[in-house]
């Protein structure tokens, strides 16, 4: 019985977050002065494993930047210039690169192995120390929406209107900052938890996940083995979830949210939609896919997200196939593939010590993204790295300005599409090539019912009374979702196996950008099935983001449909089938 592949990649916002809810405001001047042309740094010139780490003293940072800020309200008692107190601007916000680039090499390094005892303590010390850091970037915002010089600045360094939020205040008090600091650490001992480990009985005979899957001769074992897997990891991890969700909705209530759903999306994942629209986008996709899930389940379509997995791919062949079709595409992948290859800046792994997810994040003070995904060994890999190689570019291109989280999932996801259209230059074999392109389409039809199913879930969860929130709770929830959606076939361990969904705990309500940028890119992909080359345009088009423009605007801008437009996901699903065949 062969164990099902789950290749959905994240974007890892460890150190993303607080600087999209900052600065990802019109314009971005103050990050395009710092970074691309204007950047006090240069392009990677070292391998990622030769990056430097030296852990920044937290006590000088946070000093460093209150001695800015005070140059900048005019507390320190000395007048000071226009150009002197921009100066110190720039000083504080060099400090805060600084801190976030060696903030994101540990994690980089400790996401490659979560056991290393040296990366565990270094990212346990960004986890206590982040949040204030974070805390004294937020005042130096205040400090300038609130200075006389507020035009100048927006003018010479923000973009304008960026300080308008400020002017009133910021949000990170001391205790939303030791709440943060509780959340990252909650993330951090969900992440370090190795689920290779937990062992269960079964018919009497104790040991792990390994042990019992030899065993597995039939379906019946299949189900019962597994099933008793996540009940016993639901048991370790399940209770982390409650907590971070319990000091998650006091961060929303002392930030003056009515609900931390409405904190995610205003403040953590800087979205300019609502939840509103995106409960209504889970309920036409409720309407219109998953009617073509159930179908295509029927017919068996979804066996091919467990046969992939017998078709075995090395890393050196993943990274070969994505070269050969993205590489060979365009001038600027090919740019940005061989700047990645030339620096090592991706790593491909298959250790089970390595963070139980893909991600791509950036590293400010070598100007570079980082790539880290862990592996399959299978077809399926071609994919992941093709999904964030996307990632990739979008921060290779735009230095790492996150402006829209959505936005930067049509990135990735757009990627994906073009590799399976130029699939037949890979140099993979028939076999592969005709597995992932039906894996792709399955996995294309189970992606919008997966994530809103999980977005469905966050909802409930996050509603549910902090003295009600137990594991046993949380398991009726999931079945509850499970109930409403009318789904079974993929989501048999769902009662039990929402405590190892990654996102769930990295960044809640993360999940709908999946969908909204799903829909987009896959215009994207059958303009270039209708002609080649014109899908391809267009993503770069909309890859030159508007940083003052909405998620809709963006998609829109470059003449796509927004999946909150009218009767968009109906239309949708006969795209899916179009593309995908």
């Amino acid at each position: 019985m062969k164990k099902k592949i789950l290749t959905i990649a994240i974007t890892v916002l460890t150190v993303v977050t607080m600087l999209a809810a900052i600065v990802a405001s019109p314009g971005c001047s103050l990050m395009r002065l710092l970074l691309g042309d204007f950047s006090p740094y240069a392009r990677a010139t070292v391998k990622l494993s030769e990056m430097k780490y030296e852990r920044p003293d937290a006590k000088e940072t946070i000093e460093m930047m209150q001695s800015k800020i005070r140059i900048v309200d005019g507390t320190d008692g000395e007048k000071h210039t226009l150009e002197e107190i921009e100066n110190a601007v720039l000083d504080a916000y060099n400090a805060y690169l600084t801190w976030q680039s060696m903030e994101t090499l540990a994690y980089v390094r400790f996401s490659i192995d979560t056991t290393d005892n040296e990366w565990v303590a270094e990212t346990e010390f960004f986890d206590k120390n982040t949040p204030k850091v974070n805390q004294e970037f937020e005042n130096l915002y205040v400090a300038c929406a609130q200075s006389e010089n507020k035009e100048a600045l927006e003018s010479d360094l923000f973009g304008e209107g960026t300080l308008d939020k400020y002017v009133d205040g910021g949000i990170l008090t001391d205790e939303i900052a030791a709440l943060m600091q509780r959340e990252s650490e909650l993330v951090t001992q969900f992440s370090a938890y190795d689920y290779m480990k937990a062992e269960f009985e079964i018919d009497g005979v104790r040991g792990n996940i390994a042990d019992h899957a030899a065993n597995i001769i039939d379906e019946t074992d299949y189900k019962k083995i597994y099933g008793e897997f996540y009940k016993r990891v639901n048991q370790d991890t399940g209770p982390i979830l409650i907590e971070l969700v319990k000091t998650r909705k006091q961060i929303a209530k002392l930030a003056g949210f009515d609900n931390y759903a409405e904190f995610a999306f205003s403040y953590a994942l800087n979205r300019d939609y609502t939840p509103d629209q995106a409960n209504k986008l889970v309920a036409n996709v409720k309407k219109y896919i998953v009617p073509l899930y159930n179908k295509a389940s029927a017919e068996g379509l979804f066996d091919i997200l467990y046969d992939v997995g017998e078709i075995p791919l090395s890393a050196g062949s993943v990274s070969d196939a994505v070269e050969k079709v993205l590489g060979k595409m365009d001038e600027r992948l090919s740019e940005s593939f061989k700047f990645m290859e030339k620096y090592d800046l991706c790593y491909l792994g298959y250790d089970s010590r390595q963070l139980s997810a893909s991600f791509t994040t950036y590293i400010p003070k070598y100007d570079a993204p980082v790539t880290v995904i862990l592996g399959s060994g299978n077809a399926s890999d071609a994919l992941t790295l093709a999904h964030e190689f996307g990632h990739f570019t979008d921060g290779f291109l735009n230095y790492g300005i996150i402006g829209n989280i959505d936005l930067s999932e049509i990135a990735s996801t757009s990627l994906e599409y073009m590799f399976l259209n130029g699939i037949d230059r890979s140099g993979l074999s028939k076999e592969a090539i005709d597995a992932l392109r039906k894996y792709k389409k399955a996995s294309a039809v189970e992606l919008y019912v997966s994530q809103c199913l999980y977005y469905a879930f966050e909802e409930r969860l996050y509603a549910v009374p902090d003295n009600e929130l137990t594991t046993e709770r949380v398991c009726g929830l999931a079945r509850e979702v499970l109930a409403d959606f009318g789904v079974s076939d993929g989501f048999e361990f769902f009662e039990y196996s929402w405590s190892m969904i990654e996102h769930f705990y990295q960044q809640a309500f993360y999940v709908i950008s999946y969908v909204t940028a799903d829909s987009v890119a896959l215009q994207i992909a059958a303009k270039e099935k209708d002609k080649a080359g014109a899908g391809l345009g267009v993503y770069f088009e909309l890859l030159n983001w508007d940083y003052a423009g909405s998620f809709s605007d963006n998609v829109e801008r470059v003449g796509l449909e927004s999946p909150f437009a009218d009767g968009a996901v109906e239309r949708l699903a006969d795209i899916i089938l179009n593309v995908l065949g």
